[in-house]
C-alpha cells in the first residue's frame, strides 16, 4: 500500500473512531443551546441552570461531605448516593478545578463513555448495525430530558456504568459486569436494577448448565454498592430500612407497585395541569409501548430484563411525579426499538426525523429546567 493510501486509511480509521462521541456531542450541544436560549429569554442563568434542583445537593456534598450544611440537613443529604459526589471531590482536589467544573466534565467524559457502550451494544441488536448504533446514540443525546446528562446530575455517570456493563454481559465476562454494576449502584438507585438484570440472566446460564464460577461471583458483587451505601445510611441512622425511611420523608417516595404513577396518569389525563405533566405521562406510557416493542423484536433478554426493571423501578415508585421523564433516562435500552425503526428507513427520512424530533425534545428539555418551577 501507498504512502497516501496509508494516510488515507489512518484518517478513515480516526474519523470512524471518533464519529460516535461526535454525533453525541452535537445531541448534546444542541440541548445546551437551547438551554441557554430560553435561560437568556428568561432572564436567567444559564450556569446556574447547569447545577439547578439535585445538582446542588450533589455540589454541596461534594464540598462539604454528609453534613448538616450539605442539604436540608444531614438525613436529607444522606438520600443522595456518594458516587457522582466523591467523583466530584477527587477530580476537584486531583486537577485543581471547582466542584460544579469537576461535576461538568465528569458528566461530559461519562456521556462519551456511554455513547461509545451504545454502539458497542448496537452489535447484539438484531436489526441494527454500526450506522443504527450511531442512530441509537442519536436518540439518546437528543431524549426528552437528556440535557441532564450534561448537568451536575447523577444520570449520565450511571448511564456509562450500566451501558458497558451490559456489553460485558452479553461478551460473557461475568466479574466486569458485575464489577461495573457494583460501581453503578454507588451513583445512582437504579444500580439495583442492572444488578436485578444481571441476576436474571445469572438464573438463565444456571437454568441453561452454561454457568460457571465467573457467573455466580458476578451477580453477587453486582448489587454490593446500592446494598453496601443503604446498608450504610442505615448503620448511621440506626436503621436497616433508614434510606428508604429517608425517601420517604423527603420525597414521599416508596414503592406502591404504580399506584401513585396510575393516578398521576389519571389526574393528568382529566385535568391536564401542566405541560410538563401532559409529557411526562406521555413518557410513562411510551416507555411501556417500547417495552414491549422490545419484546416483539426478540431483543437479547439481558437488555429486555434491564429496560424492564428500570422501568418497573421507575414507574412502581410515588413521589414526585414530575421527574418521572428524567428518571426513564437510565432505561436506554428502551430506546432501541426507535433506533431499529429509525435504520429502516431512508437516510434522509432518518436524519429529518431526528432533526425535528431533538429540537422539540431540547426546548422540552429547557422548559423543564427554566421555566418550570418545580423540581426535575
Amino acid at each position: 500500500m501507498a504512502p497516501s493510501d496509508q494516510a488515507g486509511h489512518r484518517l478513515r480509521r480516526i474519523l470512524l473512531a471518533l464519529t460516535p462521541g461526535v454525533v453525541y456531542l452535537i445531541g448534546q450541544l444542541t440541548c445546551l443551546r437551547v438551554l441557554r436560549w430560553i435561560a437568556d429569554v428568561r432572564g436567567k442563568s444559564f450556569d446556574d441552570a447547569l447545577t439547578s434542583w439535585d445538582g446542588r445537593h450533589f455540589l454541596a456534598i461534594a464540598e462539604q461531605g454528609y453534613t448538616l450544611s450539605a442539604a436540608r440537613d444531614v438525613e436529607a443529604s444522606l438520600a443522595f448516593f456518594p458516587g457522582l459526589p466523591k467523583l466530584m471531590a477527587l477530580v476537584s482536589w486531583s486537577f485543581g478545578v471547582t466542584p460544579r467544573t469537576a461535576g461538568l466534565l465528569i458528566s461530559a467524559v461519562a456521556g462519551l463513555v456511554a455513547a461509545y457502550g451504545l454502539v458497542k451494544l448496537a452489535d447484539y441488536v438484531p436489526g441494527l448495525d454500526r450506522a443504527g448504533g450511531l442512530i441509537l446514540v442519536a436518540v439518546f443525546s437528543l431524549a426528552p430530558m437528556s440535557v441532564v446528562l450534561s448537568m451536575t446530575y447523577s444520570e449520565a455517570l450511571f448511564c456509562a456504568f450500566a451501558v458497558w456493563s451490559l456489553v460485558f454481559l452479553l461478551r460473557g465476562h461475568w466479574l466486569v459486569a458485575g464489577g461495573l454494576s457494583m460501581f453503578g449502584g454507588l451513583v445512582r438507585p437504579t444500580g439495583l436494577a442492572l444488578a436485578g438484570a444481571i441476576a436474571a440472566s445469572a438464573v438463565v446460564a444456571i437454568v441453561k448448565r452454561r454457568a460457571t464460577w465467573q457467573t455466580w461471583v458476578g451477580a453477587l458483587i453486582a448489587p454490593l454498592g446500592f446494598v453496601g451505601y443503604v446498608g450504610w445510611v442505615g448503620h448511621q441512622l440506626g436503621s436497616p430500612l433508614a434510606w428508604f425511611d429517608l425517601q420517604r420523608a423527603g420525597w414521599d417516595s416508596a414503592f406502591d407497585f404504580g399506584a401513585g404513577s396510575l393516578d398521576f396518569v389519571q389526574r393528568t389525563l382529566r385535568d391536564a395541569p401542566a405541560l410538563l405533566d401532559v409529557v411526562t405521562v406521555a413518557l410513562m406510557l411510551s416507555s411501556l409501548l417500547l417495552l414491549g416493542l422490545a419484546v416483539r423484536q426478540r431483543q437479547p433478554y439481558e437488555l429486555v430484563a434491564y429496560g424492564a426493571l428500570v422501568a418497573i423501578q421507575v414507574l412502581g415508585t410515588s413521589g414526585v411525579m414530575n421527574s418521572k421523564g428524567r428518571l426513564l433516562i437510565p432505561a436506554f435500552t428502551l430506546l432501541i426499538p426507535l433506533a431499529v425503526f429509525l435504520a429502516r428507513e431512508r437516510r434522509s427520512n432518518a436524519v429529518t426525523a431526528l432533526i425535528v424530533a431533538g429540537l422539540a425534545s431540547a426546548w422540552y428539555s429547557a422548559y423543564a429546567v427554566i421555566i418550570y418551577g418545580y423540581a426535575i
